[in-house]
């Protein structure tokens, strides 16, 4: 094993889900960042494209999936970039699935011999180290760019499968109430919060920032309020049908994990600030802003947020969760992190799948 790769630490279960759930998180920035670049053209000394940061970005998308899988698999925090020798530690059954989903480069051509999925991953295993430091190396550097996007896609799916599938049972488990303290516990370690007041409202997030607070069930009924920036964006009626609001509630969790582009239509909203930008969207000028208005808009749960209009919209190199209130023609909102976004809207639905009370 190459030295410079090696466990950092073993973990609990729950502590490396939690740190799984974020190298997911982050290695698909990277992948679409790296899309993003290989798209891009620089107007430098004639019109290249971006592909140092394509390669480097999608090299880092790959080594964080890995260590997510590793996480998933191993309870293991693992530290290091060599892409080949994190592959070898991944289980049998996992490299047999990303090689089965990966193309293998057609070239360098050599007569005789066809190139096998392990070649190709040795020939890249050091890509984000060289890479980043292109500028110290030779100008004939190469890589396939494609063959690392590939291999970034195939080990975030199953990275994702394996998140989902330990999700399940973390909650099937947190029915006892020892497995709830450990849930609370890491929770707690990401900076989220979980309230019981005497009315019996569990609160999930910061009222600051967004929070989701639940209260007790009456049949097929619970309350449920979300708060932005200190604001409740829910009706008056705040009863939800739990049936109905907790396929929606997962729907939204899967669509910011795997779906949407946090960067996408950043270009259209460049010197607007917050109102600004929640207007333009609102107001729908033209044919992009009206797919922009689609691709980023969020909490469109019926009733329950119908006084509201919510989008997350990347502004000035941040992402911002802006609240447009219909009826009095008002916008608030405030930045927000993806991944504390995803995890409280994570524990929220737990918490109503399991109908605590």
């Amino acid at each position: 094993m190459n030295k410079l790769v090696r466990v950092r630490a073993t973990l609990s279960a729950e502590d490396a889900l939690q740190k799984a759930l974020r190298c997911i998180r982050i290695s698909e920035q990277f992948r679409h960042t790296a899309s993003r670049a290989l798209d891009a053209r620089l107007a430098f000394r004639g019109d290249v494209p971006a592909g140092i940061p394509a390669v480097v970005c999608a090299a880092f998308a790959v080594e964080l999936a890995f260590k997510g899988i590793l996480l998933l698999e191993r309870n293991e925090q693992w530290v290091g970039h060599d892409l080949d020798a994190l592959f070898r530690v991944l289980s049998a059954e996992t490299q047999q699935s990303v090689e089965a989903a990966v193309k293998v480069p057609g070239y360098p051509r050599i007569p005789g011999r066809t190139m096998q999925f392990s070649e190709a991953l040795r020939n890249i295993k050091t890509l984000f180290e060289d890479w980043r430091y292109a500028y110290e190396a030779s100008d004939d550097m190469a890589a396939d760019v494609t063959f690392v996007q590939q291999v970034a896609a195939a080990a975030h799916q199953i990275a994702e499968r394996l998140e989902s599938a330990r999700s399940r049972a973390v909650c099937s488990a947190a029915a006892s109430e020892k497995t709830r303290d450990i849930m609370n516990k890491a929770l707690a370690d990401t900076g989220m919060s979980k309230q019981a007041g005497a009315a019996g409202i569990r609160k999930f997030g910061t009222s600051n920032d967004f929070s989701v607070a639940i209260g007790r069930t009456t049949g097929a009924l619970r309350t449920v309020k979300l708060v932005v920036a200190g604001e409740g964006i829910t009706s008056e009626d705040d009863q939800v049908y739990v049936p109905a609001f907790v396929p929606a509630l997962a729907a939204t969790i899967q669509r910011l994990k795997s779906e949407l582009n946090f960067l996408k239509h950043e270009e259209l909203f460049v010197g607007l600030d917050l109102e600004d930008a929640v207007r333009r969207l609102v107001n729908g000028v033209d044919a992009d802003i009206e797919r922009a208005c689609g691709d980023l808009r969020v909490f469109d749960w019926g009733p329950t947020t119908d006084d509201y209009v919510c989008f997350l919209l990347p502004l000035n190199g941040r992402l911002y969760l802006g609240c447009y209130a219909v009826e009095s023609d008002r916008v608030h909102g405030c930045p927000v992190v993806p991944y504390d976004l995803i995890q409280t809207l994570e524990a929220a639905h737990l918490e109503m799948s399991l109908g605590i009370e």
